[in-house]
């Protein structure tokens, strides 16, 4: 534990851009990736989600819009 904290007091110390990976330890890594992973899970949920809510509509909208301008084509053509 001690050396845990020591490890990463040395880290927060050398906090620049070229940071040591090697220095952290695995435990808080991975937390950290768990975190991350998880976070893009809900990201793409939340995605699948609104695909689902909306698709139906879009494909309303497209077919509406196809029968607008087919009319509209056909109109002009006669």
């Amino acid at each position: 534990m001690l050396k845990d904290q020591h490890v990463t007091s040395k880290v927060m110390d050398d906090m620049g851009d070229n940071i040591d990976l090697s220095l952290i330890p695995w435990k808080y890594l991975q937390k950290r990736l768990r975190d991350a992973v998880e976070y893009h899970l809900k990201i793409i949920e939340i995605a699948e989600e609104f695909e689902n809510v909306f698709s139906g509509l879009l494909l309303a909208m497209f077919l509406n819009n196809l029968g607008i301008y087919s009319s509209i084509i056909y109109r002009l053509s006669v």
